[in-house]
């Protein structure tokens, strides 16, 4: 799946923002066999319910301007299709709207996720490579600063004898 383009993700966030505000929740009761699905912003609020329509069907009813709108109301023909359009139409809602071009972009978000997970690990595992390296860099360092640390009070200890030396020649020829 290819990661989503400029113009999807404009258009996701477009929907967003004309969106119920959520988080959402469904709310099935099945002492009144009622289903909707509400948002949890203070109040509950019902984003979607659905309502009797004809003898063996039902609706879905849609917030619109503080009331529920059935979708009949909200049809919308499918673009290149108005022809079909009594018998095959969209819903005109952004609630509608925002839950297929989610789902239509799941398959994408999600392998954008992937990468962007493998990438981290990948980070992670240079990190801990360079944290190995530089623990063994920081010993190596102890290790080297102990050398030339002996090296020094070798050549002090070795001056200081010569500067004797010197000291006695000195007396001597003096």
């Amino acid at each position: 799946m290819n990661p989503l383009t400029k113009e999807q993700v404009e258009e996701l966030d477009r929907l967003d923002k004309a969106a119920t505000k959520g988080p959402w929740v469904w709310n099935l009761n099945l002492k009144s066999k009622d289903v909707s699905l509400e948002g949890q912003t203070g109040m509950r609020e019902t984003v979607i319910d659905a309502q009797r329509w004809g003898m063996g069907g039902a609706k879905l009813r849609f917030l619109r301007d503080g009331l529920m709108v059935g979708c009949d109301q909200l049809a919308k023909a499918h673009e290149g299709r108005e022809h079909h359009k009594h018998w095959c139409a969209d819903i005109d809602h952004p609630d509608a709207q925002i839950i297929t071009a989610l789902r239509n972009a799941a398959p994408s978000l999600l392998a954008m996720a992937r990468a962007y997970l493998a990438e981290i690990r990948f980070h992670q595992d240079e990190i801990t490579l360079l944290e190995s390296e530089l623990r063994n860099l920081r010993d190596a360092s102890w290790v080297t600063q102990m050398a030339v640390s002996s090296q020094r009070d070798y050549h002090l200890s070795r001056l200081a004898a010569l500067q004797g030396e010197v000291t006695t020649i000195r007396e001597v020829v003096g």
